[in-house]
């Protein structure tokens, strides 16, 4: 049981509510507890299993356990801050930051659910570590806004998280199944972000297998590429 859990657990039974009240918001809070672990687990060995992998983007093994995040929150506006306060024991850096980012767009999401509904948010990404290199991030999320007379003044939204970070399998990789997956996990950007990345990833991944020194017009174009990505650093910065 982690912080965010066990912090909610003991809030709640503290609080000063008759005890078939305060029963019930434990109940409650229980059961959502054992339908986030069925869909967390639900999910974990979906992504284990590569015959059943739709995204696309090679898995060469994976290098983090699966982790269990779960907050409990009146303001699920909150939740991506709470969440990456959770997770800053398992990954920091650029990693932290894709997870808070994809933790704020499922939030999104999710917060247009009804009272007792119940969503999913599934989403995988990219993200260069200094570490473990090019990895595979894959997210799932499980959302319940509770209807209850006893809860919400307590807690409206219980979200579970699953991450999975796998390493992506480089040794082999060929252009064109780097296109695709800079394609697949960047759809939603536009066209030079895209050749950002994919350039980014190339110089990275591609070219620095070849043990052949670069040339005078590879110098020229790694040069622009980098005067590149400093300027959308800077301009995303403002």
């Amino acid at each position: 049981m982690n912080d965010a859990q066990s912090v909610a657990k003991k809030e709640a039974e503290g609080l000063p509510q008759e005890t078939a009240t305060l029963e019930e918001t434990l109940d409650i809070l229980n059961t959502l507890e054992a339908m986030a672990n069925s869909y967390l687990d639900t999910f974990n060995a979906k992504i284990l299993n590569p015959g059943g992998d739709v995204v696309g983007i090679p898995i060469d093994k994976v290098v983090a356990r699966t982790r269990f995040v779960r907050t409990y929150s009146s303001h699920p506006e909150t939740i991506p801050e709470e969440l990456q306060n959770c997770i800053k024991s398992l990954v920091s850096g650029p990693m932290e930051k894709d997870i808070k980012n994809i933790a704020e767009n499922a939030c999104r999401q999710l917060s247009g659910t009804s009272p007792g509904q119940r969503a999913v948010v599934e989403q995988s990404a990219i993200s260069l570590d200094d570490i473990l290199g090019l990895c595979r991030l894959d997210v799932g999320f499980f959302s319940h806004n509770i209807k209850s007379r006893s809860v919400p003044g307590t807690y409206e939204t219980v979200l579970a998280c699953c991450i999975v970070v796998s390493s992506v399998a480089v040794a082999d990789l060929e252009e064109s199944t780097l296109r695709v997956i800079v394609r697949n996990s960047f759809h939603s950007y536009s066209p030079a972000v895209k050749k950002l990345v994919y350039d980014e990833l190339y110089w990275k991944i591609i070219r620095k297998r070849d043990e052949a020194g670069l040339t005078e017009e590879e110098q020229g174009e790694l040069r622009n590429h980098k005067a590149n990505m400093d300027d959308y650093w800077n301009a995303s910065k403002k």
